[in-house]
């Protein structure tokens, strides 16, 4: 999925400092920001990828799309976005930053790479659907909903303006939406060990009503489906997930089966 040949020049944005995951960057920051995307004018200029460090974009042989690298993901930038919300764009790529390298920290290496195949998107929100992060799976449901072929198998933002808020309130955000990429191009959705303990865990009952950060408790999201109940699972197995169980030693306890599958669906 990443063109082969492309050649990318980094240079130092001047004053850089590191930015922790879901910072509100500052006036002088964004400006300094906005000043390099905006010199993008025609499609040749830079676009600022992570903590300080500027990419040069190219052109990625996909209507209205540039392409840069991020962490070793190929990332399509909306051009609109780029026009329209500068400061936006720049921000999500900090982000993605971030959240790259929380994958690549807690991912076994072999598998990392696996993942990295998976192309990564930046758009504006599409008219009649609220902005998101998503797996794309299938093309027939992009091209029925007004949407180009080329994002299949790939994952969309199209909530940049509030991306630094959703990495507050889901840190392994971008590994969420991987693992859906992992469980349908290598595991497969019908792999029949999820399907179990996702069925065992509805029958039981155990996500039924479960705490959520900042919020009453509720039902799981990982019981909407046993694509979430994988992928929310992923989440507390590596890091941290904003419904119960949070965390490898409380998803050990809640779901110690899900516990082991992970482990080993997830190691090398």
């Amino acid at each position: 999925m990443k063109p082969i040949g492309i050649r990318r020049e980094k240079v130092r944005l001047p004053n850089a400092r590191k930015l922790p995951v879901g910072v509100i960057l500052d006036t002088a920051t964004r400006s300094t920001i906005a000043a390099a995307i905006t010199n993008i004018g025609t499609i040749a200029g830079f676009v600022v990828c992570c903590f300080g460090t500027i990419a040069s974009a190219e052109k990625s042989g996909i209507e209205g799309y540039l392409l840069k690298e991020v962490e070793g993901w190929a990332v399509y930038v909306q051009e609109t976005l780029l026009k329209q919300e500068p400061e936006d764009a720049a921000r999500a790529l900090v982000l993605l930053s971030e959240q790259g390298r929380k994958v690549i920290e807690v991912i076994p290496p072999k598998i990392v790479r696996k993942l990295q195949t998976v192309p990564l998107w930046l758009s504006l929100p599409h008219e009649d659907r609220r902005p998101r992060a998503e797996f794309h799976q299938d093309k027939g449901w992009l091209i029925n909903n007004g949407m180009i072929p080329e994002k299949e198998k790939g994952i969309e933002f199209t909530n940049t303006a509030i991306l630094d808020r959703e990495v507050i309130r889901m840190p392994m955000l971008l590994l969420h939406e991987l693992s859906h990429a992992f469980h349908n191009l290598v595991l497969g959705f019908e792999q029949p060990d999820i399907l179990r303990l996702y069925q065992k865990a509805k029958e039981n009952g155990s996500y039924d009503l479960v705490e959520r950060k900042n919020r009453e408790p509720q039902m799981a999201n990982a019981m909407s489906n046993h694509k979430e109940y994988f992928a929310e699972c992923t989440e507390a197995f590596f890091g941290e997930n904003d419904f119960y169980p949070f965390n490898n030693k409380e998803l050990k306890q809640h779901d110690p089966a899900m516990h082991a599958l992970l482990e080993q669906l997830w190691s090398e």
